[in-house]
């Protein structure tokens, strides 16, 4: 995605400071290409209208857009994911689109007029939080790479740069493996997937299914989903 930073649910016991002075490693270039990739997925017919500049001296958070007589419409980003948020501000104020995650409008943005336009957006908090640890039993527990990468490029383009570690159970298992747990104990710890929210929540009750193994076995789709997390200038 873009610029999230992923944290466990223990970010009240992390510094003030140290969350504040948080900066992506993730070069310019590479938020700038991830950026155009998100739009490119979403309107592949008209990327030729727009450009997207990422400048870190804006202030955090910010974007840009300007566009006059018949430009290209030019995006100015603090990070990918301010790039992207702007392009989404065009999209639904000024095309009248629309992006969810159940669908999109954007079928007429072809055939209609890009408006010009001059503004500079500026988000009041440093992070956009998204997701709680329901979520991922409501509605992640099953996705595939397919679904993940479309809701990616959705919470970039909502502006979210920071959301709830994913993946964690696959650390802790190889956490409990190291100190010397079977794989047997280990799941028998887990609760079913769809029931890892009560399971964070220390609020399973014992006879609610185990972890099933290789429910969280797929070392290339976490690959792909922290590298599309990052490339935006997500915080890992």
């Amino acid at each position: 995605m873009i610029f999230v930073i992923f944290i466990s649910i223990v970010i009240g016991q992390i510094s003030g400071d140290f969350v504040r002075d948080l900066k992506s490693k993730t070069s310019l270039e590479i938020q700038k290409q991830a950026a155009e990739d998100v739009i490119n997925r979403l309107i592949p017919e008209f990327t030729d209208r727009l450009e997207i500049f990422i400048d870190p001296k804006l202030k955090t958070n910010t974007f840009k857009l300007f566009k006059r007589n018949g430009s290209k419409l030019k995006i100015y980003g603090y990070d990918g994911v301010s790039a992207c948020k702007g392009f989404n501000y065009y999209l639904k104020y000024f095309l009248n689109g629309h992006i969810s995650w159940d669908g999109n409008n954007l079928d007429h943005i072809g055939i209609v007029d890009w408006p010009d336009v001059s503004i500079t957006s500026t988000s009041k908090s440093k992070f956009i939080y998204y997701q709680n640890v329901c979520t991922w039993g409501y509605s992640f527990t099953w996705w595939t790479w397919k679904d993940w990468r479309k809701h990616i490029d959705w919470m970039a383009l909502m502006g979210i740069n920071l959301s709830l570690a994913p993946i964690q159970e696959e650390i802790w298992f190889r956490v409990y493996k190291q100190i010397g747990l079977t794989e047997e104990e280990i799941l028998d710890h887990f609760s079913g997937p769809a029931f890892l929210p009560w399971f964070k929540l220390r609020t399973r009750r014992l006879q609610w299914m185990n972890m099933c193994k290789g429910w969280n076995e797929n070392p290339n789709e976490y690959r792909m989903m922290l590298e599309q997390l990052t490339n935006n200038s997500k915080k890992p």
